[in-house]
């Protein structure tokens, strides 16, 4: 199943320092040590993210200072029935371990996070990240949610970076494999039912990549101890996978940060195209060119929900706020720059997007941002190449307009 030739017309068609972490068993709803918290639960996918942007609220100072304390013992669906109850029951609480970022520098993250205990009764959850829309979301009550998109996540089909020959798969192909299972579908490599995985129903990840391939998110079949927990147990597991081939899938903030290393993303061909595509306009960067223009189709928005009142104003401040600075409505403290941040987590700002969708595996329609940040995005993901034009005013751009200290088209 070579298919070099045509993921070489696909390419041509396109384009630590440690810090020092808290004490682990220290008390989550200690106020003095975590002041302003908000308890995040939902998906595990954005956590490089919610990592690097809770060490940045953690150092800052007076009200800026906000401490996130991330459950991540749920996925999409499961954060957002737990913030906002469902048809069988209403909100739950966050119970067991929780991340915290005290001390930690948000650009040299140490491999172990610190962690908290959650009292016998739990916390209150005050914000949700999901990697779809929560009406995708079987049972969640969302009439009372704020949903605010914060970034585009991509998803790709992954191997093990070693001992494997496989560089490509097709919609058909996944199709067969999580659908009827490997050893039935049979599709070479992949055909051990025990190294193929999946993560489970209610996993953002999940739902993302069965709109793609026409199988429903309940309806994977894979072995029971191949449904895993998170986004890190899919990247250990497929990565563990040295002498057989092996099958997953994650988000590419996750997966770009070990590609070349643990693992090996794979081309990916939608229903109707002719040709494969990655994320990224070729295997070895990180510009995700397909994402943006509507070639690679496997990517959702990540949301940030938030409880809401009758009125539809937000009931914590403070969760809202937290949600805004995601998003980059609101600024960051320290002047750091979210677009940027975004962009070196592999992850793409809505505002370098050149199409967009209202449902998750809808289709595209083309999307001109009010405001581009396309080239500060091509200029500062990991391995850039573009040269960013720097200015302080636009009488620097040619035609073009001064944005964020870099010259951008419109």
């Amino acid at each position: 199943m070579n298919r070099t030739t045509t993921l070489l017309a696909a390419t041509l068609t396109t384009a630590a320092a440690l810090a020092t972490p808290a004490a682990g068993a220290q008390s989550c709803n200690d106020a003095t040590m975590f002041p302003n918290p908000v308890v995040i639960s939902g998906s595990t996918a954005i956590r490089p993210l919610v990592r690097r942007v809770g060490a940045i609220l953690a150092g800052a100072t007076g009200s800026e200072r906000i401490t996130l304390i991330y459950n991540t013992s749920r996925g999409s669906c499961s954060g957002v029935t737990a913030l906002a109850g469902s048809t069988s029951g209403g909100p739950q609480r966050a119970t067991g371990t929780a991340e915290v970022y005290n001390g930690l520098n948000a650009d040299a993250l140490p491999s172990s996070i610190p962690t908290c205990n959650m009292p016998a009764d739990g916390m209150a959850i005050d914000l949700a990240l999901s990697d779809v829309y929560p009406t995708e979301c079987a049972g969640a009550v969302t009439t009372s949610l704020r949903d605010t998109r914060v970034v585009v996540l991509p998803f790709e089909f992954i191997g093990p970076a070693l001992n494997m020959d496989e560089s490509a798969l097709d919609a058909r192909e996944a199709y067969q494999i999580w659908g009827f299972g490997a050893s039935t579908a049979m599709v070479s490599p992949w055909t051990l039912d025990t190294q193929v995985f999946q993560r489970s129903a209610s996993s953002g990840t999940q739902i993302t990549v069965a709109r793609a391939i026409r199988v429903p998110e309940a309806r994977f079949q894979t072995p029971t101890a191949n449904a895993l927990s998170g986004t890190s147990d899919m990247i250990s597991r497929v990565a563990a996978a040295m002498t057989t081939p092996a099958l997953g899938f994650a988000g590419t903030d996750a997966t770009n940060a070990v590609r070349g290393t643990q693992l090996r993303t794979l081309a990916y061909r939608h229903w109707g195209q002719t040709n494969f595509y990655y994320p990224d306009s070729t295997a070895a960067s990180f510009d995700k060119r397909n994402v943006r223009d509507g070639h690679y189709p496997v990517w959702g928005y990540e949301h940030a929900l938030v409880l809401t009142n009758s009125s539809g104003a937000p009931t914590n401040a403070t969760a809202a706020r937290v949600a805004d600075l995601l998003a980059g409505s609101v600024a960051l403290p320290g002047g750091r720059d979210i677009q940027r941040l975004y962009a070196s987590s592999y992850l793409v700002p809505l505002c370098a997007m050149e199409v967009s969708r209202e449902r998750d595996g809808g289709d595209f329609s083309v999307y001109a941002p009010e405001a581009s940040c396309a080239r500060l995005f091509e200029c500062s993901h990991p391995g850039a190449t573009a040269t960013c034009t720097a200015c302080t005013d636009s009488s620097a751009c040619g035609g073009g307009v001064c944005r964020r200290g870099v010259c951008e088209a419109r």
